[in-house]
């Protein structure tokens, strides 16, 4: 008959500790075991960091660079104006629905992949967008663009002016979110989207209107939320995967289409 303090039972607890030892230490090695504060206090002192070492050195290269090439940057950071892929959504979508009534021969489920497509760039643009700019409002962080001595480190919370709201940075947040999306769907160019997003987004402060920090910051979050709203549209029957295919049958039908409204409005000339 086994006894309270036998030999078996110091056996067992020396093996559950053991075990809790090991689960302790695979959890302080496993990024993905993680609490959601452990992660966000990990960010905001790398974010922290980043800022005392390169926020001033990146605005001083902003400040000598050749006028040709901020012209050039100044062009390439408008793909991080939401108004673009909102707006050309919207008549994409009119688009759409007009095909979907037409005699065009596209298969409607290639429409319909066509139109969520449009939809995730949409709802990436749009959300990153809101959050960005809630949170750079509230957080109150100065323009180096504001001030000639505008220091790295100088905030004014809840200042709700835009000389006073740089982090994160809005046309960096919406440009990695349209260029994510895009990425997504179509993966055999997604290293091409993911170059042009980044480029926007650094721009930001290459032309000195933001510091390095609040481009990197919206970077992260146009991201994030981007691959958060396409899981979840995955996830409700959404066929982005099939993205490409779909894109080539919807021009080729699109064309098609064209073709026969103008052949028909010759006739009746």
């Amino acid at each position: 008959m086994k006894h309270a303090g036998s030999t078996e039972d110091l056996k067992s607890h020396a093996s559950h500790l053991d075990q809790v030892a090991r689960d302790g230490a695979m959890a302080w090695r496993n990024p993905a075991s993680q609490s959601l504060g452990s992660k966000l206090i990990v960010l905001a002192a790398c974010l922290l960091l980043a800022a005392m070492l390169f926020d001033a050195p990146v605005l001083a290269l902003a400040q000598s660079l050749d006028p040709s090439v901020k012209a050039t940057l100044r062009f390439v950071t408008g793909f991080g104006n939401s108004a673009w892929p909102l707006g050309l959504g919207l008549a994409l979508l009119v688009l759409f629905a007009l095909l979907r009534r037409s005699f065009a021969p596209i298969p409607p489920d290639h429409l319909k992949t066509c139109r969520s497509v449009v939809i995730l760039v949409m709802a990436s643009v749009a959300l990153s967008g809101f959050l960005a700019s809630l949170t750079k409002h509230m957080i109150g962080r100065i323009r180096p663009s504001t001030e000639a001595d505008a220091m790295v480190l100088e905030f004014w919370v809840m200042a709700f002016r835009s000389g006073w709201a740089a982090f994160p940075s809005g046309h960096a947040t919406t440009a990695v979110a349209a260029a994510t999306a895009l990425a997504l769907c179509f993966p055999r160019q997604s290293w091409g989207w993911l170059a042009i997003g980044a480029l926007a987004a650094l721009s930001r402060a290459l032309i000195g209107v933001h510091w390095l920090t609040d481009c990197l910051a919206g970077m992260l979050l146009g991201a994030v939320v981007t691959l958060y709203l396409y899981q979840r549209m995955i996830a409700a029957g959404h066929k982005l995967t099939t993205a490409p295919e779909a894109v080539d049958k919807v021009a080729v039908g699109t064309c098609a289409a064209a073709l026969a409204l103008g052949r028909k409005w010759f006739r009746q000339r």
